[in-house]
């Protein structure tokens, strides 16, 4: 069973960065590549992009490139003052 986390955008690199960083319980950081968000549980290209201050829930796993954990099955909750629907 896995593991869901809340989190906030911390920053999401633009222009051909496609990672970023989520801030979760206090202040941890976590990284996150843009692979791993998700819509209603599938890709959507609308949500291949994550902005500082969405919110958003996750799971960690092990890092792909990085050592340590990355979040994965990214789901984005709210998008500045709207939520998903």
């Amino acid at each position: 069973m896995e593991i869901y986390y809340k989190g906030i955008v911390d920053w999401f690199g633009s222009g051909g960065q496609s990672y970023g960083y989520i801030k979760y319980d206090d202040g941890k950081q976590v990284y996150v590549h843009y692979k791993q968000i998700r819509s209603k549980g599938q890709r959507d290209s609308k949500f291949m992009e994550l902005r500082e201050g969405d919110e958003v829930t996750f799971c960690l796993a092990p890092g792909y490139r990085n050592p340590g954990t990355q979040a994965s099955n990214v789901e984005i909750t709210k998008l500045g003052n709207d939520t998903v629907k």
